[in-house]
């Protein structure tokens, strides 16, 4: 069952690395001049952008802001050592990846986005990071 699926999901998947690479390349022009960092390879580079992720000072903000407009983002990659269980075995930190995680969002990232949805993304996120 479970080749069966994917090799289904191989049939489709040149197409939908081709249309994310499309929306990561138009992120990529919106986003040039703004005050965020993007964390992921160049869209004309062999990436199929799983995840489109920005990096900003002021994450939690932009986060809520977005939601309130229905565009939702993602954070992903909480700090291993963050969670409750690691916690408990020892306390440590790691600072560069508990700096990523405080400003990392994932950007609405998938091959079904439309051009009009992202358009909308793009211009709240301009207004947002200006």
């Amino acid at each position: 069952m479970q080749a069966a699926l994917g090799h289904s999901q191989l049939s489709r998947a040149k197409a939908g690395i081709a249309r994310r690479r499309e929306i990561a390349k138009r992120y990529e022009a919106a986003f040039a001049d703004l005050n965020l960092d993007l964390l992921q390879g160049a869209a004309n580079q062999d990436h199929a952008f799983h995840l489109f992720i920005v990096h900003l000072e002021n994450r939690a903000d932009i986060y809520q802001q977005l939601r309130s407009k229905h565009i939702y983002s993602q954070v992903h990659y909480i700090p291993v050592h963050t969670m409750p269980y690691y916690k408990q075995l020892a306390e440590y930190s790691l600072p560069c990846a508990e700096t990523y995680y405080e400003g990392c969002l994932s950007l609405p990232m998938y091959h079904g986005l439309t051009d009009d949805d992202q358009a909308r993304v793009i211009e709240v996120m301009t207004e947002l990071c200006s």
